[in-house]
């Protein structure tokens, strides 16, 4: 099968996934990277691996050898024997003053018409006074879960 990625590694990138190699503070995830690269380089003049002996002698997966060669093609030697990191927190849907006040309002007297304050309701309310900008029902329930406040 022809491969999609090609990885002809230069002289200097070479060099650099060797030193990854001999370095003694580099993560075991990183050196597995290092050598599929090492191991798919068509410049090194020795016989072409496919992505399944390259992943079985590298003791990875044929996906993360894709991935390795995609990201080497699209970014550098760098970023392919980098660990990615997450993308980080997502921003919260409600801030922790409008929770407060959220809950305020579900401990106070219900609005006129209602025996009780309800999710929905509490929703509505939230959203009509922009306690929230994005969120749901869903959002509104597990916040007061989370806080242990009952409807009654």
């Amino acid at each position: 099968m022809k491969r999609k990625y090609r990885v002809a590694l230069s002289e200097s990138d070479k060099q650099h996934a060797i030193e990854v190699l001999k370095k003694t503070g580099t993560t075991e995830t990183c050196k597995k990277r290092a050598n599929v690269l090492l191991m798919a380089d068509e410049n090194a003049g020795q016989e072409k691996h496919t992505k399944a002996e390259i992943a079985a002698k590298c003791e990875v997966s044929e996906m993360t050898v894709y991935n390795v060669l995609k990201e080497y093609n699209q970014n550098g030697i760098v970023q392919a024997l980098s660990i990615k990191k997450p993308a980080g927190e997502r921003k919260r849907a409600i801030i922790y003053e409008n929770e407060l006040k959220i809950i305020e309002l579900a401990k106070g007297a219900p609005p006129p018409g209602h025996a009780r304050w309800t999710i929905r309701l509490l929703t509505e309310r939230a959203r009509e006074q922009q306690l929230m900008e994005t969120g749901s029902r869903e959002t509104i329930r597990r916040m007061l879960k989370r806080r242990a406040v009952r409807l009654d």
